[in-house]
């Protein structure tokens, strides 16, 4: 089975790809920028280097290809759509141009599913519950959860436009190794490593869900084994809002465990040995970003369980 996966050299698009090489699936890989940068140039070395190498085939920029090779190739295919998850907002306009791309794909080949990453940052902010995929989500408070927002409106019409399978996963905070140095755990974990002073009253000491990268990579791929169906019984309502009509459903990919920004700073400070600097007082009205996982666990069969 060939898949494609767009994003392959982006933080979760090239561990993916990594877990479907090893999987032996043969991998074409396509970068979302018009431009690499050393971060992405090093994951693609990564994976042309790695495991089963020799099965994947980095094809250039997805927003330059008109997929005839592709049509030659195979008949059908597996689909990753994976951008940047800290992507600026400054990038909001590339988001949509990726998005809208796909829709030129979704018009020329025969897609089986297609698997896409949104964020928890479109949800409303929380102060008690976990946040669950259903919610109305339809007033973006952010222009981070707008452009995100806006990424699932188009899938959707896509979805019903194409009739194909498509899957959102809102992922939670991700971290690891190479993780964007604008995510919370390497931003803070650069600050005290160098030994800089952290200056809390920038910060609300929020509690996350923290999820790691490995384990969002095989959320990821566990997903594309099980493509999105109609539901037969839906409704407009609060219910029914991570499913539709037609072949689309929404989850949240968390651990469903909160860590608040204080018990992370002690985290770091004890792995990295170093002294923690802190100046001023946390920002009131602490918030809470923790996923529902129980309809991912269910469907799809897997609840990512790395803690920090």
């Amino acid at each position: 089975m060939l898949v494609l996966i767009l994003g392959c050299d982006e933080l979760l698009g090239c561990a993916v790809t990594q877990k479907m090489l090893a999987k032996g699936y043969t991998v074409l890989g396509y970068s979302l920028q018009t431009t690499s940068s050393s971060f992405h140039k090093n994951n693609l070395e990564l994976l042309q280097n790695g495991h089963n190498g020799h099965h994947f085939s980095y094809r250039g920029s997805a927003l330059e290809q008109e997929w005839e090779a592709e049509r030659e190739l195979a008949k059908s295919f597996e689909v990753f759509f994976l951008p940047c998850q800290t992507m600026a907002v400054r990038h909001a306009q590339l988001l949509l141009a990726q998005t809208l791309k796909l829709q030129h794909l979704l018009s020329q080949l025969d897609v089986l599913h297609l698997v896409c990453a949104s964020g928890y940052q479109l949800y409303y902010p929380h102060h008690h519950r976990n946040m669950q995929a259903n919610e109305l989500v339809a007033h973006p408070q952010s222009l981070s959860a707008a452009r995100l927002r806006s990424m699932e409106l188009l899938l959707h019409a896509m979805s019903a436009q194409f009739s194909t399978p498509c899957t959102v996963l809102r992922f939670f905070e991700l971290y690891g190794d190479l993780a964007d140095e604008n995510a919370v755990v390497a931003k803070l974990w650069r600050q005290i490593e160098n030994e800089e002073v952290i200056d809390l009253s920038q910060w609300r000491n929020d509690v996350y869900d923290f999820v790691f990268i490995n384990d969002a990579a095989e959320a990821s791929v566990r997903t594309i084994e099980h493509p999105a169906v109609r539901n037969s019984e839906w409704e407009f309502d609060e219910e029914s809002l991570d499913s539709s009509e037609f072949p689309w459903r929404v989850y949240n990919v968390g651990t469903g465990v909160g860590t608040s920004l204080e018990e992370l700073l002690n985290k770091i400070q004890q792995a990295t040995g170093k002294q923690l600097k802190t100046k001023g007082n946390w920002q009131k009205d602490r918030l809470r970003h923790v996923a529902d996982t129980e309809k991912f666990t269910y469907y799809i069969g897997y609840k990512p369980t790395t803690l920090l």
